[in-house]
């Protein structure tokens, strides 16, 4: 990864499948401070 996001906020809702996972775990390994909101939670623990 190139560290695009190193530093940078980052709200994602609907974190816990599809679209909103893939986007918060390459957000976060661009180097993004991520914040994870979603319903099922879960899914995402």
């Amino acid at each position: 990864m190139t560290g695009r996001l190193v530093g940078k906020p980052a709200v994602i809702s609907g974190r816990a499948a599809g679209l909103g996972r893939v986007t918060s775990l390459l957000f976060a390994k661009e180097g993004a401070c991520v914040a994870i909101i979603d319903l099922q939670f879960k899914l995402i623990v």
